[in-house]
């Protein structure tokens, strides 16, 4: 096949442009070659290389080429030799030829359009896209060599990707050398169809013919010429844009460094000075001002100069103090609440005549402006002013930026007026917990103290222990049971977590010398506006001085308590022969009826005062309430009769009358009939303390319902108003003159009130005041029990309980012991009597006895010992051991059962207890 049918077959049609050297087929052959390999055979898409043809051949000044491919483009003959490919019409073709040439600002959007994509193409774009028209631009820039050529060929390279734009570059060299061969060949003639299309479409034929665009084509320098003015006008505006933006930039970055500063920099002072510099910098000025407002110990306020630049120091203290209501730029701007702005002080008008006028021309200024600041919550906190020595208005630019450090210099004036109440609010807070006796503290989240005083820095200098492994070893802590805590438990920890720390824990700290301090520490969280915890206040203090009172108070409770023993111990062992010796005589059967009234009134009273005794080694659980009760139907009448009998003495003495009215029926309650004799009898006993010799004393008793009323009356030196309602309050006593005194420490209505309530009644003192005597009436509810005859109110007689016994009775009081042995006898037994405890061990093994009555305390071997050393023996086995002995605490009998003695009676003994306990440990068929 031929060049020329080759030709012909690809195109469709046999171009002009292959007939031009029919004398050197080589060259057209080489021609064709190159149209094959850069144009026709491109793996660029056919419609994509037409159109780029057709656009990029305006710029040629010989029409042929732009004629010959449009005619490709509407189907006359074939699309970049491609068969396949779908002709455009001639309205697309006119949109493409009629776009103009890209320059300057939409050549910068078609650079950026292609730059911005994030992958090469992979499909090309759509014809008349925004894509391929920016792609086209950039190929204009390339194919003219214009000075845009780099940057357009940088975004071509990352639109296309490496293989791509190679096909590309590979096309632009093809139409370069396709309009300079045209344009050596000016003959070249239209082919006669694309003759009939010019002529068809008009329209088309005119925009190719007369494009204005072909004459950049005739040489590039024209379209150079006409780049490199638009170029150079572009670069005076981006050179006085840039200067613009330059400034606006130093301004920002000015205003961003000065917020920095804020942030960070502590020395407001410095931050002023910033401030003033940085406002005479945006507003070109040379001088500038700034002032605080304060209020005044009159409640007044004034402006007070923080900082100048620009003026002598002398100058500056025209500005120093500025009353509100001045006649001054900045009074202005604070009364009326917005910039002052003043162009030319000599024709502003409410200048003139005025003091700082005289002011700013002394100092040669002419112009001038303040600006009001706020805070943000909208209070006015000050100004800001600048100052020119020549008439002139700042622009609207310049009070942009001024304005935004107008805001950062009311942030700061703000800051610092806050900063300076906080350090005043922590001076008075610090005034005031330095004088408490804790150590108090307040720490952030990781506990570290933000506020402390000295106390808490002794104890804890830094941050609490738990969280400094070097120091929580100088802590102990106990929690409520006693147990060590671990630091995760101790109470500023907790308070971290959440959780409120009252009253405390109880803390032990020893400091670096071993000195022991005991504390109690307590805590609570501290919470922000939104709930989060934000840190927590703990309370240190220091109870080493308390601790060592409870421990000096608890050692003389024991000595008391040692003491009251003791004395009951040695009121008891003379009370025992003095029992027995009663006991003795009864039984030795004297029928004088007379001498058996005393013996009844002697029994009585003993039995009286061995309770009084039990009472004195009670008298912590007095205290407390915990007094044990011994019920039984008892008469009321009886209890009265057996209260006045103890009152007797005291009121016979003093001459008073007692009346006792009481009721004809009998009123039995369920009670104590000691304790509510005592109840009466203290009552008495105060009625006649407290009347003046010769007084009335009245004792009724009534029913009332349910109830048993007691009162008791006199017409003594009653009680103030103020007493009634403290008057059986623990050592709480009426004020009564010298010649009234009877002693007592205050305890007696108090234990009247215990033992009453503990009956389930009530008591209550009445009185109209001084000198009009007192009342106090008791309660009681009434049993529904008949009263049974008491144990001490029958005769005694001798039983069979003793009889047959060997006793053995151990006791270095010769009394107490001889008179024991005595009564026993009587009762039938056996009895032995020794002295001591060795004395007691020799005789087991001669005289066999079977029931030991042993006394604990006495010298050399006690009672215990004696008690081991028999248990010891198997052949005592079986003897019945009893304590009798004043000793008679809790820790007395748990000592006699750890040393194997089997019963604990508390002297004097009451023989009948003593029966039915042998009774009874005969019926068990043995003492064991």
């Amino acid at each position: 096949m031929s060049l020329v049918d080759e030709v012909r077959q690809r195109f469709g049609v046999l171009p002009n442009f292959f007939r031009l050297t029919p004398e050197n087929p080589d060259i057209t052959a080489k021609l064709w070659g190159f149209a094959c390999f850069g144009y026709l055979d491109n793996p660029l898409p056919s419609l994509f290389k037409e159109r780029l043809f057709v656009w990029l051949s305006r710029f040629c000044e010989v029409r042929y080429c732009i004629v010959r491919h449009v005619g490709f483009l509407v189907g006359l003959g074939r699309v970049a030799g491609d068969a396949c490919c779908i002709p455009q019409s001639v309205e697309e073709i006119l949109r493409l030829v009629r776009r103009p040439v890209p320059l300057a600002g939409s050549l910068q959007t078609c650079i950026e359009r292609c730059s911005s994509l994030k992958e090469p193409l992979s499909v090309m774009p759509q014809p008349d896209s925004e894509l391929e028209w920016a792609m086209f631009a950039c190929a204009t820039h390339m194919f003219l060599r214009t000075s845009a050529e780099s940057a357009c060929s940088d975004a071509l390279r990352r639109a296309l990707g490496p293989a791509q734009t190679e096909n590309f570059l590979l096309l632009l060299a093809f139409i370069r050398t396709a309009h300079f061969w045209t344009e050596l060949h000016p003959e070249l003639k239209f082919e006669e169809d694309i003759q009939h299309l010019l002529v068809t479409h008009r329209e088309l034929g005119q925009c190719l013919l007369d494009d204005p665009a072909s004459e950049l084509g005739n040489t590039s320098q024209s379209l150079l010429a006409e780049l490199d003015s638009l170029r150079k006008e572009k670069l005076e505006i981006e050179r006085e844009s840039r200067r613009r933006l330059e400034n606006d930039l130093a301004e920002s970055r000015l205003l961003h460094e000065l917020s920095n500063e804020l942030i960070g920099e502590q020395q407001v002072d410095v931050l002023y000075d910033k401030i003033i510099d940085a406002a005479a910098r945006l507003m070109h000025s040379p001088c500038a001002t700034m002032h605080i407002l304060r209020g005044r110990v009159d409640g007044s306020k004034a402006l007070e100069l923080l900082g100048y630049r620009g003026f002598a120091k002398d100058a500056a203290k025209q500005w120093e103090q500025v009353d509100l209501e001045s006649a001054t730029m900045c009074g202005s701007a604070l009364s009326n609440g917005h910039r002052i702005v003043v162009p030319d002080t000599e024709q502003c008008s409410t200048m003139a005549g005025s003091d700082e006028l005289a002011v700013c021309r002394k100092l040669g200024i002419r112009a001038a402006q303040t600006t009001p600041l706020y805070s943000r919550a909208g209070a006015m906190v000050g100004t800001i002013s600048t100052y020119w020595y020549d008439a002139r208005e700042p622009s609207e630019h310049e009070f942009h930026a001024f304005d935004i450090l107008a805001r950062q210099a009311a942030d700061l004036i703000e800051r610092a007026q806050a900063n300076e109440a906080l350090r005043a609010s922590e001076k008075r807070l610090m005034t005031i917990i330095e004088q408490l006796p804790a150590g108090v503290g307040v720490m952030d989240a990781t506990g570290v103290w933000t506020l402390n005083n000295t106390l808490m820095k002794q104890y804890m200098p830094t941050s609490i222990p738990s969280r400094r492994p070097d120091r929580d070893s100088h802590w102990r802590v106990w929690d409520k049971d006693g147990n060590l805590s671990a630091p995760e438990s101790w109470p500023c920890i907790r308070a971290l977590g959440g959780e409120t720390v009252m009253p405390g824990m109880e803390m032990l700290y020893t400091d670096d010398e071993g000195r022991e301090y005991w504390m109690r520490v307590s805590a609570a969280p501290l919470q922000n506006d939104s709930g989060d915890i934000i840190g927590a206040c703990c309370i240190v203090q220091d109870t080493t001085q308390l601790k060592r009172a409870e421990h000096a108070l608890r050692e003389a409770d024991r000595r008391k308590d040692e003491f009251i023993a003791t004395l009951a111990h040695e009121l008891r062992n003379p009370m025992a022969p003095i029992r027995n010796g009663l006991q003795i005589l009864r039984l030795s059967g004297a029928d004088n009826k007379a001498a058996e009234q005393i013996h009844g009134m002697l029994e009585r009273q003993v039995n009286q005062m061995v309770r009084l005794i039990d009472d004195l080694l009670e008298v912590s659980r007095i205290a407390s309430g915990k007094i044990e009760l011994r019920r039984e139907p008892v008469d009321l009448a009886t209890v009265l009769h057996s209260a006045v009998e103890t009152s007797r003495a005291l009121i016979d003495a003093a001459g008073h009358q007692l009346t006792i009215s009481l009721p004809h029926e009998s009123l039995v309650l369920h009670a104590d009939p000691v304790r509510i004799a005592q109840v009466i009898a203290n009552l008495l006993n105060n009625a006649a303390k407290y009347t003046d010799p010769g007084g009335q004393i009245l004792l009724t008793a009534r029913r009332d319902r349910a109830e048993a009323i007691v009162t008791v009356r006199d017409n003594g030196m009653g009680i103030p108003q103020a007493m009634l309602g403290r008057i059986f309050d623990l050592f709480t006593q009426a004020e009564r003159s010298y010649n009234r005194a009877q002693g007592g420490l205050g305890v007696g209505l108090t234990l009247v009130r215990t033992l009453v309530e503990m009956h389930g009644g009530s008591v209550e003192a009445r009185s109209e005041g001084v000198g009009k005597g007192s009342e106090f009436q008791v309660r009681l509810p009434v049993s529904i029990q008949n009263r049974q005859p008491r144990e001490l109110d029958q005769q005694p007689r001798p039983s069979d309980a003793l009889c047959g016994h060997r006793i053995l009775v151990v006791d270095d009081n010769h009394d107490a012991a001889d008179s024991l042995g005595m009564l026993l006898k009587l009762y039938g037994a056996d009895v032995c009597v020794v002295r001591d405890g060795p004395a007691a061990l020799a005789a087991l093994d001669t005289y066999r006895a079977d029931v030991v009555l042993l006394d604990i305390g006495m010298p050399g071997m006690d009672g215990y010992e004696v008690a081991r050393r028999v248990r010891e023996k198997p052949d005592f086995h079986d003897v019945t051991l009893i304590a009798l002995t004043g000793w008679g605490q809790e820790e007395d009998r748990r000592q006699s059962k750890d040393a194997g003695i089997d019963h604990h009676l508390v002297k004097p003994v009451n023989v009948s207890a003593l029966e039915r306990l042998l009774a009874d440990t005969r019926k068990r068929g043995g003492s064991r």
